[in-house]
C-alpha cells in the first residue's frame, strides 16, 4: 500500500516529507565519510536530495547510484539532479542488483522503516559495501517527536483504524536499541544510533503546513485524499487543535527528531 501511495504522491513529496528529511542529508553524508572519489549508493532516494548532495561531494572521480522502488519518485529526482552524473534505477532495497564490495558508503534516509525484511536488506547493504565501508540510515523517532507527520498519521489512523499499522510505519523504528539490533543481526560492527533534532518554521497552517497534505503529498496526503470530505475536515481540525497556534494564518515552529544509525561493514 505505501509504495502505491508514494507513487501517486511524488509530485508534492518535496513539500511534505522531503522538506524535513533533507535537513539530515549533510549530517548523514558526514557520518558516512563521503568525500571526493567515493562510490556511494543512496537507497530509497525518494526525490534525490541525498544523491544530489553526494554527487557534489564525490565529484567527477566518484560515482553515485540512487535507487528507489517508486519510478515516479525517481522521475522527480532526475529532474532535480540536472546534469549531475547520478545513476538512477528502480530497485528493491531487499535485493540490490550490485556486486559485492561495490561501494564505499551506503546511505538511506527514512527508508528502512518501510522494508518488510529489514535484516535481509541490511545484509544486502553489508554485502555491497567494501570492508570498512559505512552504512548510515535515518528513521523518525516517535510521532510526538516528529509532529509534522506524527500528528497527521495519528489523526488519519483514528479515521482509518484498519490502516493504522501502515500509517504509523514511519515511526516503527523509534526504539534505538531495537534499531541498533537490526544492524548487528545483519553482521555490521561499530553500530551507533544517535538522536538528531531539527527545527522547522511555518508561515501558517493553511498555506504552509497543510497545503502539501491537501495536494496529496506522500503516503499521508494520499490517505487523506481518499477520505470523504467531512472526514477530511475532522482530520484537519484534530491536527490543527494540537499545534501551537491560535489561528490558521499565524506563523509557528515545530521541533522534529530522527535516529541516525551508523554501522561499519567487516
Amino acid at each position: 500500500m505505501h509504495t502505491l501511495r508514494y507513487d501517486a504522491g511524488a509530485g508534492a513529496y518535496d513539500r511534505l516529507t522531503g522538506r524535513w528529511s533533507r535537513m539530515y542529508v549533510d549530517h548523514v553524508l558526514d557520518a558516512a565519510g563521503v568525500r571526493s572519489g567515493n562510490q556511494v549508493l543512496d537507497v530509497a532516494t525518494g526525490t534525490g536530495d541525498a544523491a544530489i548532495a553526494a554527487a557534489d561531494r564525490v565529484g567527477s572521480a566518484g560515482r553515485v547510484v540512487a535507487v528507489d522502488i517508486s519510478a515516479p519518485m525517481l522521475r522527480e529526482a532526475e529532474a532535480k539532479a540536472g546534469m549531475r552524473a547520478i545513476e538512477f534505477a528502480v530497485a528493491d532495497a531487499q535485493r540490490l542488483p550490485y556486486a559485492d564490495g561495490s561501494f564505499d558508503a551506503i546511505v538511506c534516509l527514512f527508508g528502512v522503516m518501510f522494508v518488510p525484511d529489514k535484516i535481509a536488506m541490511l545484509a544486502g547493504f553489508r554485502r555491497a559495501l567494501r570492508p570498512g565501508g559505512r552504512v548510515v540510515a535515518t528513521s523518525w523517532a516517535t510521532p510526538t517527536q516528529a509532529p509534522f507527520a506524527g500528528l497527521v498519521a495519528e489523526a488519519l489512523a483514528e479515521q482509518l483504524p484498519e490502516d493504522r499499522a501502515d500509517l504509523l510505519r514511519p515511526f516503527s523504528l523509534a526504539d534505538p536499541d531495537a534499531n541498533a539490533a537490526l544492524y548487528r543481526a545483519a553482521g555490521f560492527v561499530d553500530v551507533n544510533v544517535s538522536l538528531q533534532t531539527r527545527h522547522s518554521p511555518f508561515t501558517s497552517f493553511d498555506r504552509d503546513f497543510w497545503e502539501p497534505i491537501e495536494a496529496g503529498g506522500g503516503r499521508l496526503g494520499q490517505a487523506y485524499l481518499g477520505l470523504p470530505q467531512i472526514t477530511r475536515q475532522a482530520v484537519r481540525e484534530r491536527v490543527l487543535g494540537q499545534l501551537p497556534v491560535r489561528s490558521v494564518s499565524e506563523p509557528f515552529q515545530l521541533q522534529h527528531s530522527a535516529w541516525v544509525a551508523v554501522a561499519t561493514a567487516r
